[in-house]
């Protein structure tokens, strides 16, 4: 870039966006799990979707279920453990009502599965649990992967 005039070629502003665009790329590579935690923390959430169903009325599959969640729960703190020890500090919450808005939507949409297989299985249809298991299983994978900051692009 030229300061003398501040003003830059189109040519220097294109470079700039475009090591802007990696600089993100990268920075996103680094908050992705590893897949063998991404893959155990998408089973868990899969193993709770599918144990709810079943867990009214079953002290078995009610013990599955909390195990499965306090399973969740451990492996989720340990990629947060993760990523402080690699020096990178991840909020909670993220900034931006965009994005509030994005991981609500989000947690919404897994809840949302969960209780209409409870329902659905309530009302007969008892293959649902078989399908909504893994369907979350693999939306928490995805999401996990192209969005582990929790930012909407």
């Amino acid at each position: 870039m030229t300061n003398s005039n501040n003003q830059i070629s189109t040519e220097e502003a294109l470079a700039a966006l475009e090591t802007l665009d990696s600089a993100k790329t990268k920075s996103n590579k680094s908050f992705r799990p590893a897949l063998w935690l991404n893959f155990i923390i998408s089973l868990f959430t899969g193993i709770v979707c599918f144990a709810a169903p079943f867990s009214s009325g079953n002290s078995l599959w009610t013990f599955i279920m909390l195990v499965s969640a306090a399973g969740l729960l451990i492996s989720m703190a340990t990629w947060y453990i993760l990523l402080r020890v690699r020096g990178v500090k991840q909020n909670i919450i993220p900034y931006g009502l965009k994005n509030k808005f994005f991981n609500l939507a989000l947690g919404i949409l897994v809840a949302l599965v969960i209780l209409g297989s409870i329902e659905l299985y309530k009302a007969g249809f008892l293959w649902i649990p078989y399908v909504a298991g893994p369907l979350n299983a693999i939306f928490i994978s995805y999401m996990l992967y192209s969005f582990p900051t929790g930012e909407w692009k």
